[in-house]
């Protein structure tokens, strides 16, 4: 099991050779059969090896086979593979951990769908955040939020219909306690990861987009609305 400290001192990049807080590090641990294991819950026994948050970072690792090179020097014998969609992979997990809390959260009673229930609940919870389908009418947004309301809009409404038991959800508000807490916490770091991607991409749905062939994403989630 990953030492508690871990998580508390910085940790040095396998590509930038920069240090940072763990929490804005992907950790990575080799599998007995020597392949590279994302361990995003901080958990897996064996040592750690450590990346900066970005889809473009770990697919630098990758390429240029830092991974093996890190492990030889920790002394790890043996031969160490890192799977070319490991990226993508470290991606989907993100998502999937996500909006699988997203669902507790619903279950929990934190979540609110429907443009009026989603209204009223952002009216009387000044801490309540609109997750808001990506690919929805940002007419619709504009009239639910106003400056300083965070905003979650990195699942598009087929994603959210199938997390939330509900058809054709766009709007949704939720209340960040408990499991609804997780939910920030693990899209923060979902955003901060698709923050730069490599120019043939496959999306948290699992579609391919190839390079200039899809539109360019709003500005991601968990940032203040810029709406008067």
């Amino acid at each position: 099991m990953a030492k508690p400290q871990e998580a508390e001192r910085e940790r040095r990049c396998l590509v930038t050779g920069e240090s940072g807080p763990a929490d804005g590090l992907l950790r990575f641990v080799i599998a007995p059969d020597g392949a590279v294991t994302p361990d995003l819950a901080g958990k897996l026994p064996g040592r750690g090896f450590w990346v900066t948050l970005r889809h473009d970072a770990v697919d630098t690792a990758v390429k240029k086979k830092l991974f093996q090179a890190a492990a030889a020097r920790a002394g790890i014998s043996g031969p160490v593979t890192a799977d070319e969609r490991l990226g993508q992979q470290i991606g989907d997990l993100l998502t999937k951990n996500a909006l699988g809390l997203l669902g507790l959260a619903k279950r929990a009673g934190l979540v609110s769908t429907g443009f009026e229930k989603a209204k009223a609940v952002l009216a009387e919870r000044p801490d309540a955040l609109l997750v808001f389908a990506a690919d929805g009418s940002l007419d619709g947004r504009r009239k639910l939020v106003r400056r300083d309301r965070q905003v979650v809009d990195l699942f598009d409404r087929e994603q959210l219909s199938l997390a939330l038991g509900r058809e054709n959800v766009v709007h949704a508000a939720l209340v960040p306690e408990g499991v609804g807490a997780r939910f920030v916490a693990v899209s923060r770091r979902l955003a901060a990861y698709q923050a730069a991607k490599p120019s043939e991409q496959t999306t948290a749905t699992g579609r391919k987009r190839a390079a200039g062939g899809h539109k360019p994403r709003r500005p991601s989630a968990l940032k203040a609305s810029r709406n008067e």
